[in-house]
């Protein structure tokens, strides 16, 4: 059960950081796939035992989620995260990475304490509830942030706004009105009347 509430609470965070990645698209399908799968697996562990397959299964995408994880974080994936560095480390993505080891350092030990079926489900229920909330807050963190692509914002501010000189609302006139000449100023003698 520690394995199976393990997997599948690294897997709703990668469904619920699809949408802050909707920038890129490889993003995107990368977090859904890994998402989809280690639900699946959770899912089926909950159903029955682990056999080899399912072994193999949180082992092996338990193991590149957090290699590729790693290697976000120190060197980055522009190919996947659409921009070169190193990403940050947040709250959600660590407890994703942290969930995704304790499935596969609990899957790999063997079980050599013989007990009750009883007293070992109330144990495994004991320790999941804090894999559980984990899971929860941090898919429900990132639920909250919008949507964003990895790439350089641009300055849409005017060129008036960055020198300091004040934005000012200029009039427009109603068409078939006289226009009205500027408050404290005067045409030059000769010079046609016109508005400002």
């Amino acid at each position: 059960m520690l394995v199976a509430l393990s997997v599948i609470g690294a897997g709703l965070i990668h469904l619920a950081a699809i949408r802050s990645h909707l920038g890129s698209p490889v993003a995107v399908a990368s977090f859904t796939g890994i998402g989809l799968v280690q639900v699946l697996v959770g899912a089926s562990l909950l159903q029955g035992g682990p056999d080899r397959m399912k072994r193999a299964a949180v082992v092996g995408v338990g193991t590149l989620a957090v290699a590729t994880w790693l290697i976000s974080r120190t060197w980055g994936l522009p190919a996947v995260s659409g921009h070169s560095g190193a990403e940050t480390v947040g709250p959600a993505d660590l407890a994703a990475a942290v969930l995704q080891l304790i499935g596969v350092a609990v899957i790999l030990l063997p079980d050599r304490s013989p007990r009750p079926e009883s007293a070992g489900r109330l144990r495994s229920g004991l320790v999941a509830l804090p894999v559980i909330t984990v899971s929860a807050i941090a898919s429900v963190s990132l639920m909250a942030v919008p949507p964003h692509a990895h790439e350089p914002q641009r300055d849409v501010r005017p060129a008036a706004y960055e020198s300091g000189q004040p934005l000012v609302k200029r009039a427009v006139p109603i068409p078939g009105s006289a226009p009205e000449p500027h408050a404290g100023h005067t045409d030059a003698p000769g010079a046609a009347p016109h508005s400002h």
